[in-house]
């Protein structure tokens, strides 16, 4: 069996579940989570706390801002992340902007405060 070169930004590594040499994508989220004592990234603390501001200025409706910065998060970066295969695979900034843009829209549908 030949073997083919990775692309950059992926090793090689010997699956546990299959027993085989599978490839791997680097996983800087998994590092980060690590660095932070395996907490929560700082990021969705300052989104949770800006976000229970903004449910009390009524402008958003807000029931659980943990909850919220989870979802504001995956909306706007999860399809990035697939779409990049974790940032191994460049994506144009047009993409990006769209994509991120049509996260906030989804975001804010859901969670839009009484009146606005």
């Amino acid at each position: 069996m030949s073997r083919s070169r990775s692309p950059p930004g992926i090793s090689r590594t010997t699956s546990p579940c299959f027993g085989r040499s599978t490839r791997r994508l680097p996983f800087p989220a998994s590092r980060a989570r690590r660095l932070a004592g395996g907490r929560t990234a700082p990021c969705q603390h300052a989104l949770a706390d800006a976000f229970a501001r903004l449910d009390a200025a009524g402008l958003l409706r807000v029931d659980d801002p943990r909850r919220a910065a989870h979802h504001f998060a995956l909306l706007v970066g999860a399809e990035i992340s697939e779409r990049t295969f974790h940032g191994a695979v460049p994506l144009g900034e047009d993409e990006v902007s769209a994509i991120v843009t049509d996260g906030v829209a989804a975001f804010l549908d859901g969670y839009r405060g009484r009146g606005n």
